[in-house]
């Protein structure tokens, strides 16, 4: 039997490297307007450092995110981990409840936003090919006086 994995994708701790260009004129020259510091819902990162880019020929100022990350509060990370828990059966309230265990708090309707941006994003992927289903449920409980998220799969 074969055993698939999955590789979540990687979040950086800050941008490497420049923007190669403006976002909205495409001009190459670029001045640099400082660090900040982008509160994160992931496992692994609490925040990361963002640059921030002013465009001295439109005069358009935007952030330059690292690796996995964007303008939303949680990262690629976890976005996709809610969206291969939900896939694999589990509703929106019991992966934010999962999440939750694991110090990611994410309501129901985030998890949902997170699965349908991957689903934009895989669309056609498949080609149409159906695929084995797998059951799974999960669950918080405390064992031995600590408390644990507990998945079971069938």
């Amino acid at each position: 039997m074969k055993s698939p994995l999955v590789r979540l994708p990687q979040v950086k701790p800050q941008p490497e490297g420049r923007p190669s260009a403006c976002p909205r004129c495409s001009s190459p020259v670029l001045q640099a307007r400082g660090k900040t510091r982008k509160p994160l819902r992931d496992l692994r990162l609490g925040e990361v450092l963002v640059q921030r880019y002013r465009c001295p020929a439109c005069r358009h100022t935007f952030r330059h995110y690292p690796e996995g990350v964007d303008r939303r509060h949680q990262s690629r990370r976890t976005a996709a981990l809610s969206a291969l828990l939900w896939a694999l059966g589990l509703s929106t309230r019991a992966t934010a409840s999962l999440l939750a265990g694991l110090e990611v708090a994410l309501s129901a309707m985030s998890v949902w936003r997170g699965v349908l941006l991957l689903l934009r994003e895989a669309k056609g992927l498949l080609g149409g090919r159906r695929v084995p289903c797998l059951g799974l449920d999960g669950f918080w409980a405390r064992l031995q006086g600590k408390g644990r998220g507990l998945v079971v799969a069938v």
